[in-house]
């Protein structure tokens, strides 16, 4: 979390968190590789009685905050490009430019901050996965990006493995789309 402008969560937006933070698949079973545990999903807003986040931590919302040397083609990117919707933006806000992205309501955002100077994210390996419903939604993604002129890029065999396939955002960070929703070990 940066500081910096943002709404606050509230009401039933925070009290959906508690399915989202742990809606996903199981990683496989053990022996089973390739595509065959796909058949375990869950829908994103569907909630295991009793899913909530630990008493110390009563998160209402999340979000993940990208620094950004491309301010502008990275914005684009994942407004233009992927089709999040713009939330807020904020000029000068504690001396930071940004845009806050997700879906409207939703308790998950992403935020692009400017980074001042010129300067240029850390390097190391960076990912953002979007776990989405089947390989359907995948296809549909990945034909938007090809129409962009934006190509997979190498991945790690997990992905690769497991139908994922990998980009690279306007700071060489990687964002992979997932043809399963995440959801912890039972």
């Amino acid at each position: 979390m940066t500081g910096v402008a943002g709404p606050a969560v509230t009401g039933a937006a925070s009290q959906s968190m508690t399915g989202a933070a742990r809606d996903g698949h199981r990683c496989g079973r053990p022996g089973r590789r390739g595509l065959a545990w796909l058949l375990d999903t869950v829908a994103m807003d569907t909630a295991e009685p009793g899913a909530r986040w630990p008493e110390h931590l009563p998160v209402g919302a999340l979000r993940v905050v990208r620094w950004s040397a491309n301010y502008d083609q990275t914005v684009s990117f994942y407004r233009d490009t992927i089709g999040l919707a713009v939330l807020e933006t904020f000029q000068d806000s504690y001396g930071l430019d940004g845009t806050i992205l997700g879906l409207p309501g939703g308790p998950v955002h992403l935020e692009i901050v400017r980074l001042p100077d010129g300067r240029r994210p850390a390097p190391g390996l960076d990912q953002l996965v979007f776990y989405l419903p089947d390989a359907g939604a995948r296809e549909r993604i990945t034909a938007r990006l090809a129409e962009a002129g934006i190509r997979p890029v190498a991945q790690i065999d997990y992905w690769q493995d497991n139908g994922g396939v990998t980009y690279q955002d306007p700071d060489g960070r990687e964002v992979v789309f997932a043809p399963w929703v995440y959801r912890p070990p039972a």
